[in-house]
């Protein structure tokens, strides 16, 4: 029972892992991009900073970096704000 417990846990390990590389590679990408775009005068740039979002919330939920975590959230009413104030002025 011991090895097959300890199999599965490095089996979530490996997945947490995987999870992770592939928020960290979405946050680098969309938001490079993202503040590309917005200094580009793009409403586009606010959607990929939108859509980074869950990437950075998930991957502090996965190193226990609750403010980062909080700050998600704050981040994402900005990237929200503004694509709907950049889409209204249009």
């Amino acid at each position: 029972h011991r090895l097959i417990r300890r199999q599965r846990q490095m089996c979530i390990r490996d997945r947490i892992e995987a999870i992770d590389l592939i928020c960290q590679i979405m946050i680098t990408v969309a938001g490079v991009s993202a503040i590309f775009l917005v200094a580009r005068k793009s409403w586009v740039g606010f959607l990929l900073g939108l859509i980074s979002q869950p990437f950075w919330l998930a991957t502090s939920i996965i190193h226990r970096q609750w403010g980062i975590a909080i700050l998600s959230f704050v981040y994402a009413i900005n990237w929200a704000y503004g694509l709907i104030n950049w889409r209204r002025n249009r």
